[in-house]
């Protein structure tokens, strides 16, 4: 009996004052969509990359160096155009990342008043039980 009351006044507060008290159950929120931010990065890193056209030539350019022979130089120049046309996942994965904990901010922040009530109704029915 004495801990509903507790979760009663954690849960107003952070409905209350959002930013400084419910960073713990927001970060609860995100951890569980930290997997779809890695499936959205991958996959609009995946767009991106196709729209540069970067990866098409650096494979015109590999089947150049088979011609004429693939030397140190040759693996050193095609690695560093690798590394420069991967920064699209960066780019990818920032925005996925932003997209995600905004529209998690927003629904937390927006639905914490019907999350309240969801949980006072569970603590409610729970006093209903008699053993």
């Amino acid at each position: 009996p004495a801990v509903r009351p507790a979760i009663r006044r954690s849960d107003a507060r952070a409905h209350l004052r959002p930013w400084p008290d419910a960073i713990p159950l927001f970060f609860m929120l995100v951890t569980t969509l930290v997997p779809t931010i890695l499936h959205l990065g991958v996959g609009l890193g995946a767009i991106f990359a196709s729209l540069s056209g970067a990866h098409k030539r650096i494979a015109d350019k590999m089947a150049n160096y088979e011609k004429d022979g693939f030397h140190t130089g040759h693996q050193q120049e095609i690695a560093a155009m690798i590394l420069r046309a991967d920064w699209w996942f960066v780019l990818a994965f920032t925005i996925a990342g932003c997209v995600v904990v905004g529209l998690a901010w927003l629904l937390f922040y927006y639905l914490a008043g019907f999350g309240l009530t969801l949980a006072n109704l569970a603590l409610w029915s729970g006093g209903l039980v008699r053993f």
